[in-house]
This record gives structure tokens, sequence and C-alpha cells, in this order.
């Protein structure tokens, strides 16, 4: 019985129509010292949603507090929460030769993503009619009980 019923089911889904899932690619290439990408989706001229990311191929955050923040203008300011430590490490990572890896095969990238539509950037909220120009993600460290420029390089939007 229980051999019918595999049967029937592996085929169900069939192989019309279906195609297996694209390779993964991280949406920030990794570096050394952190890479920060910015992605920003506008639906008819209104924010939709804004995406962090912080991508590192090292482990510079080790023991370290750190945030990221979207900033424009003069003053304006919208941190995520202190976070401590490196990122989590992703699930796939490029090798030295290119190759899409997983971790626990030498996978050492690590990869933070931080959305305002979830909250993430208590000050910054979507939808939004419209945005700063520039809206510039930087990453703090925090040193001496202060917030310090990171060592990942600014990015802005529009680029």
């Amino acid at each position: 019985m229980l051999a019918v019923i595999a049967f029937v089911l592996a085929g169900c889904g069939g192989s019309r129509g279906f195609s297996p899932p694209p390779p993964f690619q991280s949406p920030c290439s990794a570096e050394p010292q952190g890479h920060l990408c910015l992605n920003v989706y506008e639906d008819k001229g209104k924010a939709t949603e804004i995406i962090a990311y912080l991508s590192d191929s090292s482990s510079s955050l080790t023991g370290k507090t750190w945030r990221l923040a979207l900033g424009w203008g003069e003053s304006g300011i919208a941190p995520t929460s202190a976070q401590h430590g490196n990122p989590p490490e992703q699930t796939f990572c490029k090798d030295s030769a290119g190759q899409t890896i997983t971790t626990g095969n030498g996978c050492d990238d690590t990869l933070a993503e931080f959305r305002a539509g979830l909250g993430d950037f208590s000050a910054f909220r979507v939808p939004n009619a419209s945005l700063p120009n520039p809206l510039c993600l930087f990453q703090q460290v925090r040193e001496n009980g202060k917030w310090v420029a990171g060592p990942a390089k600014r990015v802005c939007w529009p680029s």
C-alpha cells in the first residue's frame, strides 16, 4: 500500500513546468572589512521596502558591538539595534575558485540583513511617500562608549 501511495505522490510533481531553483547568489559580495549594500524597492514613486546588507569575508567584528544606520541630510539617522560579534555565517558562499559551497565546507562569509519594513531601522518607516536623496547606509562600531565609523565603506542610494 505504501508503495502505491509513494508512486501516486511521485507522479504529482511531474516534470512538466518544473524547473530547479536558481543557484544561491549573495545579495552583497563579501569583503574583508565588510561590504554594505542597499536595496530600495519602490512602487509608483513610494518606497515600499529598504533592505540593508553587511557581508564580511573575515571576522572583523569579533568581540565588537556594531550597528548599521540609514542616514540623510545633516542630521537624519535611523540606526538598527546594537549587534555584538560577527553576523551569522551564510548558508552558501563562494570559495576561492568561485564555486558555491555550504557552511561546514570552508565557508566563512557572514551576512547580516536588516529591513525597514520589519522595523529594523526604528526611526525610518515604509511605505514612505518620498525618500531622502541621497539615502546612505553606513556601519558604526562602539568604541569607548561612542559610536564611530566602522570599517565598511558607506553606500548611498541613488548611487
